[in-house]
């Protein structure tokens, strides 16, 4: 998707994580969307990343959305495992609600990959929102999604044909290259990309993305959230899993279904 499609265009970006505008903080720059973020960040470590998203949207131009760290990552996972698909819908039409009054024209999303479950959620629910507003405007919300899947490990979006990479300047390396550095929370994972790509952890892409009106039934292959949950029960670090058909499909389709 070029970039120009969305240039003239009130914008939103819905991401599961704060720290997941890093991927597109140029486009950030550019287009200054109205930012929602569903949980805070804290991972297994209990430390909030929001103030730090906070700082960094507020440099580039971009404003934070009514919905901004609604849960921690703990308590968003337990809401999955115990169905509360009620919670999520009623998330949904809060973040519709935000972005009607803010006349939100397109919608940008974490992709559905099946490597999160927050993740996918976040999709799904930029879908059912996206839907909402162009139901009640009567006319259409443009769509898009940006990659999250760590690069080198295969994912959906990376077989799509319509994938478009950001052209940065100079400039904007420097301002993303010290936006990295100054992201604390995330050091350790952004020097262990950048030991890895270089100057490829700095590229930026976006697809389009048509809404889904229904989940999918069932998956042909295991998603990368139950193998990895597999491997952590067995090394006793988790003791639940989390997988697609018992507890990630009932809440997408409540999400799809309603909107």
């Amino acid at each position: 998707m070029p970039e120009t499609a969305l240039s003239n265009r009130r914008s939103a970006l819905l991401l599961a994580h704060p720290g997941h505008e890093l991927l597109v903080l140029t486009l950030v720059r550019r287009i200054k969307p109205l930012v929602t973020v569903l949980t805070d960040g804290s991972g297994s470590q209990a430390e909030s990343r929001l103030t730090y998203s906070k700082a960094l949207l507020a440099a580039c131009g971009a404003r934070t959305g009514a919905v901004f760290g609604a849960f921690s990552d703990k308590a968003g996972y337990e809401r999955i495992q115990a169905g509360d698909a009620g919670y999520f819908v009623a998330l949904r039409d809060r973040i519709a609600e935000d972005y009607l009054a803010a006349g939100i024209e397109a919608v940008i999303s974490d992709a559905l990959e099946y490597y999160n479950p927050m993740h996918d959620l976040a999709c799904v629910l930029a879908d059912g929102v996206a839907r909402r507003l162009a139901q009640r405007r009567g006319e259409p919300v443009l769509r898009a999604v940006i990659p999250i899947r760590p690069r080198g490990e295969v994912a959906r979006w990376e077989s799509g044909p319509d994938i478009a990479e950001l052209d940065l300047t100079a400039q904007d390396r420097v301002f993303k290259s010290e936006a990295f550095e100054d992201y604390q929370p995330l050091a350790s994972e952004i020097r262990s990309t950048r030991e890895r790509e270089g100057e490829g952890a700095l590229r930026e892409f976006l697809s389009p993305h048509e809404a889904m009106t229904q989940a999918e039934p069932s998956l042909a292959f295991e998603p990368f959230y139950e193998s990895w949950g597999r491997r952590r029960i067995a090394e006793g670090v988790y003791t639940t899993l989390i997988t697609y058909q018992d507890d990630v499909r009932p809440i997408a389709e409540a999400i799809l279904r309603e909107s």
